[in-house]
């Protein structure tokens, strides 16, 4: 089931006083608050792109310093596979666990009534497979993913 969270801006969180934030800090600000929602004994999808690799990272620190235990990641693409290993997060798949807890993932585009396009490239089934057994969805975009309105592929 996918819920809708209130969202916020980068506008909303600068202050005259802040410093200059690139685009990839404020993915990994995005990730770390999605994270947020992870909690110990869980099976989180691990999704693909550059939220979702700020997202495992955040996952792995958590679970470094003992504040999540008992995490079972799967992954949806090779490279997230593989970061998640390298980063020592116990994974497994779709066999083992029918049902996962939480999925941290981006999108394509989004409108203002939050419809959205998940996956327009090659991973496409495999997340699909994934989050279509996933109690709780959380798409993770930044500004440049808001759109008036959705478009429709050529």
């Amino acid at each position: 089931m996918a819920i809708a969270y209130i969202h916020f801006l980068a506008s909303e969180i600068m202050t005259t006083s802040s410093p200059v934030l690139t685009q990839d800090d404020l993915k990994r600000i995005a990730a770390y608050k999605a994270v947020e929602h992870v909690k110990s004994g869980m099976v989180i999808c691990l999704g693909t792109g550059s939220i979702a690799k700020h997202a495992v990272d955040r996952i792995a620190e958590l679970l470094r310093q003992g504040k999540l235990k008992d995490i079972t990641g799967i992954a949806t693409s090779v490279k997230t596979h593989e970061q998640a290993v390298s980063l020592g997060i116990p994974l497994s798949d779709l066999d083992s666990h029918p049902i996962v807890d939480l999925a941290i993932n981006g999108a394509d585009e989004v409108d203002p009534d939050l419809n959205l396009v998940k996956g327009r490239g090659g991973l496409l089934l495999r997340e699909k497979m994934v989050e279509s057994v996933t109690e709780k969805f959380i798409v993770v975009v930044d500004e440049s993913k808001l759109m008036p309105y959705i478009a429709v592929p050529d």
